[in-house]
Order: C-alpha cells, then structure tokens, then sequence
C-alpha cells in the first residue's frame, strides 16, 4: 500500500553551484533500506502533481531524510524550481520504492593520472573467520 507524506526542508546544504542537499523531516514509521526512492513534489499550488523520484542520501537509522540533488536551469523545470525554496517549505513524497537490493559488502575507488582514469573493485568478505590456539 503506497502513502504520501508531507515533509518539511529542515536545512538546505549548498553542495556545487548546481548541487543541493534537502535535509527533512521524517515522518513517523518511515522505513526504507539503502537503494530505495520515492516520489516527491513540491506541496504547493502547481507543483503537487509534479512528481519525480529521487532516492535518499542518508542512513534508515537517521531521525531525519536527506535528498541531494541536481539543479537544472529549465525555466519551467522542477529542479529549478527546487533553488528557490528556503527552509520551512514542504515536500510532499510517496511510501519508498525500488529494487535495488544491498547483495554484499564492496569498496570502489577511483582515481586520476594525467589523462587515465581507473577504478579499483576490492570485494570485502562479510565475515573474517576467527582462528583460536
């Protein structure tokens, strides 16, 4: 069964000139795990109707949600409506949803050198076996 939440943008954390972190509220009995998403819009007048999924930045354990997302300049786009906003404004967004599942523990890295990218996957075993004497 899907929900809508009203949520209010506790903080907005400036990131890049075209990245910003939504830091709300979360509602009670929100659950979601790490790949999640939901449907979230403006609660406002011309705006509720325009939905667009996003997934979170934060941890589940969190006693708050966080969104961190790309500003475009369409004038008529939601993103762009989305740098106007202050604190105190509120999101309206749906019940998590998605597919992405956490399979196993893994670390990325990635680096630069002159014009080389590389990227190193390392594979984390979940459990270290314990030896005893």
């Amino acid at each position: 069964m899907e929900n809508n939440y009203i949520v209010t943008v506790k903080e907005i954390i400036p990131g890049t000139h075209n990245v910003k972190t939504f830091r709300v509220t979360k509602p009670e009995g929100f659950e979601f795990v790490p790949g999640q998403a939901v449907d979230l819009s403006l609660n406002e007048e011309g705006w509720r109707d325009n939905k667009h999924p996003f997934t979170f930045t934060c941890l589940p354990d969190d006693d708050f949600l966080k969104f961190t997302i790309k500003l475009y300049d369409n004038p008529q786009g939601f993103t762009n409506k989305l740098k106007t906003i202050l604190p105190g404004a509120e999101f309206e967004i749906s019940s998590a949803w998605g597919a992405i599942e956490y399979k196993r523990r893994r670390c990325f890295y990635s680096g630069w050198r002159r014009r080389y990218t590389f990227y190193f996957h390392i594979q984390i075993p979940a459990a270290t076996k314990q030896y005893s004497e």
